[in-house]
């Protein structure tokens, strides 16, 4: 596991994040149980702790920083298809970013369906397959991509069961009328980090206090590990963003995104990021053509019934127009976090 560069922010707030895992393992690893273990022993400070090489700054802040309270939310975040333009080369035509945003006092407890549909899948196997063993191993993660269409669809309905909100953008590149903008190293991948992240963040500022609710009300942005995607990068991106916020019309709470609490993990170190994983993929199965030209919308409308919220970006950039709900109230604009498109 390696790190980039912890501590302090311009802000003055505690690098928490800017974790990045190298590429786990297949197979769930920890667990639920050895996660919450994981994530307790980083928030007691136990840098020495033997899953957690280097994790913390050598130098501990001011005892006022590292009591800071810790994000209310996580969102987990995840991709389908790729950044390319070279569309006669098999780029895909969608690009698609989304997340699986919970509460961190329910998370743990609403990512037991991964093992519920793991068993349920393995289950069906040895009754149509007996002797054959299991067709998923016990810790092995859930890609979406690899089971079939009614495992599929089995995956789904269990996230559309659970207290998750599942947000999204969808970005169609060969409506883009300026893709030069966006061939650079990431830019096209930053620029759904941005849209995204304004939308978790009304989502999360909007959401009303409940019971046993702890933290500050921000959000842990945790990003599946790719080898394009550097933590301290992403952390900059925002930065930025919010330092030019009224230049770029950048729209996030800033109470509730903060650049110091961005992670990158694997699908087998962190569970959410299955559950996002899934997000993602079903969305984008829903846009794309298969060799028969035919698209597979079921996995949307399922999800769709868990309040998912979607962004559909074609032309130039994506209608922007959706400031947090007490900024909405006050200028009369009725609005809510579901299908936008932009042209």
């Amino acid at each position: 596991m390696r790190h980039s560069k912890s501590g302090i922010d311009a802000q003055g707030n505690l690098a928490r994040g800017c974790v990045q895992s190298q590429p786990a393992r297949e197979g769930t690893s920890t667990g639920v149980r050895e996660e919450s273990k994981i994530r307790a022993a980083a928030e007691d400070g136990l840098d020495s702790h033997p899953e957690l090489p280097d994790r913390l700054p050598q130098e501990l802040p001011p005892i006022a920083e590292r009591l800071m309270p810790a994000p209310s939310y996580v969102a987990y975040i995840d991709e389908s298809g790729d950044e390319g333009f070279s569309f006669h080369r098999d780029s895909s035509q969608w690009f698609v970013l989304a997340c699986a945003v919970y509460r961190r006092t329910a998370e743990l407890d609403q990512l037991k369906i991964i093992d519920e549909v793991r068993s349920a899948i393995n289950e069906n196997w040895k009754r149509i397959n007996p002797g054959k063993g299991q067709r998923l191993a016990d810790r092995q993660p859930l890609h979406f991509r690899n089971p079939k269409h009614d495992e599929r669809r089995l995956w789904i309905a269990k996230i559309a069961q659970t207290r998750v909100r599942a947000l999204a953008v969808l970005i169609d590149k060969t409506l883009l009328t300026s893709p030069e903008i966006f061939r650079k190293d990431n830019s096209l991948y930053h620029y759904a980090v941005r849209l995204l992240v304004e939308r978790v963040s009304w989502l999360c500022g909007d959401a009303p206090r409940q019971r046993g609710d702890q933290g500050d009300g921000s959000v842990l942005l945790t990003f599946s590990n790719r080898s394009t995607l550097d933590c301290e990068a992403i952390s900059d991106y925002l930065r930025h963003l919010e330092t030019s916020r009224e230049a770029l019309d950048y729209r996030a709470e800033s109470s509730v995104i903060r650049p110091s609490q961005v992670e990158t993990y694997s699908a087998g170190k962190r569970l959410g990021l299955q559950v996002a994983d899934a997000v993602a993929s079903g969305l984008y199965f829903a846009v794309t053509k298969n060799r028969f030209g035919m698209t597979e919308p079921s996995y949307h409308r399922r999800l769709h019934r868990s309040s998912i919220g979607t962004t559909v970006m074609r032309g130039a950039t994506a209608q922007n127009s959706s400031p947090p709900r007490r900024k909405r109230l006050a200028a009369g604009v009725k609005y809510s976090k579901g299908l936008k498109i932009g042209r």
